[in-house]
């Protein structure tokens, strides 16, 4: 009996072995496959019948017919909504919404397309920063939890500005942290980012 429990606790790893484990190198093939099977698994959970449900009465509606209104009529910088000036929100997901339904008609898919690719976006950006913090395979395992994440799905899968306004804001946390003292050309992503 006490030869089984040592020998079960001699063979756990230690610490130090963990860290060298996880911080082993890897080749840029892998880091690319493992990251497009991400995405690829990302795609097909966000955009998957994207258009099938009606848009919801209350905010997904109000900004789909502010970029619908955009779209008719050609009046880009002054958001409508009924008939009246609306500018209680920022103008980029009308801007992208709209842009969208030139594309590809007004319709629910269009509506909810750029907060699917944002939220892509996001899942795709979480191996990086594991790699920017020293571990890329934690950065892996946090992009496939949000992306099993049911509330996630339902914020990316849904036309407000929940998803995109988080992948902008790590955007330019990714970009501030690539910062460094002599190479400050990431301060220009921070501030597109922003």
């Amino acid at each position: 009996m006490n030869a089984m429990r040592s020998y079960s606790f001699e063979r756990r790893l230690s610490p130090a072995s963990y860290s060298l484990l996880l911080e082993r190198r890897l080749s840029k093939a892998a880091y690319w496959i493992s990251s497009g099977i991400l995405g690829v698994l990302g795609a097909f959970l966000l955009l998957f019948r994207l258009g099938q449900a009606s848009l919801n009465d209350w905010d997904e509606a109000i900004y789909a017919d502010i970029a619908r209104t955009m779209a008719r009529d050609g009046h880009w910088m002054t958001m409508r909504w009924m008939g009246h000036l609306w500018f209680e929100k920022p103008p980029l997901l009308m801007w992208c919404q709209a842009t969208f339904f030139k594309i590809f008609g007004t319709t629910e898919f269009a509506a909810r397309l750029f907060p699917a690719l944002c939220g892509l976006g996001l899942i795709l950006l979480m191996p990086w920063f594991g790699k920017l913090l020293r571990n890329y395979w934690i950065g892996m395992a946090a992009g496939a939890m949000l992306l099993l994440t049911n509330e996630f799905l339902f914020r990316s899968r849904f036309g407000t500005m929940d998803i995109p306004l988080t992948f902008f804001l790590f955007l330019a946390f990714y970009a501030f942290l690539k910062l460094e003292p002599d190479h400050p050309r990431y301060w220009l992503l921070v501030g597109v980012a922003l």
